[in-house]
């Protein structure tokens, strides 16, 4: 009778975990406090496709792809004054590398097929390794199904069961959806799927604020190239953004300017390769040290500048 009553408690306790797993999700979801699903881990492009599935709109036509340069680069208004014909979309992700964002724009222009333009603000880091084992963030059809909403909420939580992080994240994830962007970790994507983050200097380590240079790799030159064919192969145009950087920055790590100048050299070879075309809006921009709020990131206000510069640009290459 004993070992009856124990296996039956057995049966009824492994029964019981699924369906409170089940509960959590539904309720949490109900609540928005429930995170993206764990395709990847990487919280900025995870839930970015949550923010794609939610979305409501005209299809897009005009992608922003790259690092946190793009990320936190656009600012939503002047995108909509000074394209207003157009539907940008900003699928930058976190310390993304030139590599990583080649199967992501295949990912991206499959889900939208209208995109003619691509833009990519980088910055010096993207260029660091390119290790081919890092290449793949995504299972593509997975991530397809659940951005386009073919796939549910439940389904796609449970195949990509994260119960700690569900509960973890639990505490924040509506705040950093809907606040104002106080910290990196901000997930207030704005229309355009945008995010305009200001940091004061006393909250950002030293180590950021001075910035590192990366040891180039020609594997990132290469993928740059495979970016930039992806992009022509869908019949879109691939325009490279050198991102502008804070000057104390440059002058710290590269004084007399050699190792940017021969990257920029790498880029237009890159360039003329695989026919895309690179401006340089650090060159052509130049901002001051106020400009930004670290190494590599403009300041919220500043953002406006490099997104009419991007603008101007756009329209300069499609007359």
């Amino acid at each position: 009778m004993d070992a009856r009553k124990f296996l039956l408690g057995l049966v009824a306790g492994l029964i019981s975990i699924p369906l409170l797993v089940v509960a959590m999700i539904l309720t949490l979801d109900g609540l928005d406090r429930l995170k993206a699903p764990a395709f990847t881990n990487r919280t900025t492009l995870d839930e970015k496709l949550r923010f794609i599935r939610h979305r409501h709109g005209a299809p897009v036509d005009f992608l922003m792809l790259g690092s946190s340069t793009t990320l936190w680069g656009f600012d939503d208004m002047t995108l909509r004054q000074g394209l207003p014909d157009r539907t940008p979309l900003n699928v930058g992700v976190r310390d993304l590398k030139i590599h990583q964002a080649v199967l992501l724009a295949r990912f991206y222009l499959g889900l939208m097929p209208q995109v003619r333009d691509v833009v990519m603000v980088s910055t010096l880091l993207d260029f660091e390794s390119c290790d081919p084992a890092s290449a793949q963030l995504l299972d593509v059809e997975d991530a397809a199904a659940y951005a386009l909403d073919r796939s549910s909420e439940l389904e796609t939580q449970l195949r990509h069961l994260d119960p700690v992080g569900v509960a973890r994240s639990a505490r924040n994830i509506r705040q950093l959806r809907h606040d104002p962007p106080s910290s990196p970790d901000s997930l207030n994507f704005d229309e355009t799927g945008s995010i305009r983050l200001d940091l004061p200097r006393q909250s950002v380590p030293d180590l950021v604020w001075r910035g590192s240079l990366p040891d180039f790799n020609a594997r990132c030159y290469r993928a740059l190239e495979d970016l930039a064919r992806t992009v022509r192969g869908h019949g879109a145009g691939l325009t490279f953004v050198i991102a502008p950087l804070r000057p104390g920055y440059l002058a710290g790590l590269d004084p007399n300017g050699k190792l940017l100048a021969t990257h920029v050299r790498h880029l237009e070879a890159s360039a003329k390769r695989a026919d895309f075309r690179v401006v340089n809006a650090n060159a052509e921009l130049s901002l001051g040290e106020t400009s930004f709020f670290d190494a590599y990131h403009l300041r919220a206000p500043i953002t406006s500048k490099l997104t009419k510069y991007v603008i101007d640009s756009l329209k300069k290459r499609n007359l």
